[in-house]
């Protein structure tokens, strides 16, 4: 059975969601970078192919550097549709604030009804 399209887990080892948006590749890698600037979040892309972005989104939190993992995916089988994660393997108690601007993160990119509901 394949996973689900959204998804949001937080246990003792790591925050994790993902969703999926209505657009394209760039459309997604603009809302990200806009999302960086936004909550003062350096992005350091770690790779780029033509159907994907992996970034390490780096932020000093309470004095301690804190990376979230970020990754845009387009599916051949999701066609017209980007699929987005947001990971930190952080404790949950020094990851609060990280979860906080991934919820900033999910609400620009599912802004004007671009999140895809469903599965």
């Amino acid at each position: 059975m394949p996973s689900p399209y959204i998804k949001q887990q937080s246990t003792d080892r790591e925050f994790f969601t993902r969703s999926r948006i209505k657009g394209n590749l760039e459309d997604a890698i603009s809302l990200i970078k806009f999302w960086g600037e936004q909550a003062g979040i350096k992005l350091r892309e770690q790779k780029k192919t033509f159907y994907n972005v992996y970034y390490h989104a780096v932020k000093t939190y309470d004095g301690k550097e804190l990376t979230i993992h970020v990754v845009a995916s387009t599916l051949p089988e999701d066609p017209g549709n980007v699929h987005v994660s947001f990971r930190n393997f952080n404790k949950p108690n020094q990851r609060k604030a990280a979860e906080a601007d991934i919820a900033k993160a999910e609400a620009i990119l599912w802004a004007d009804g671009r999140k895809v509901v469903g599965e």
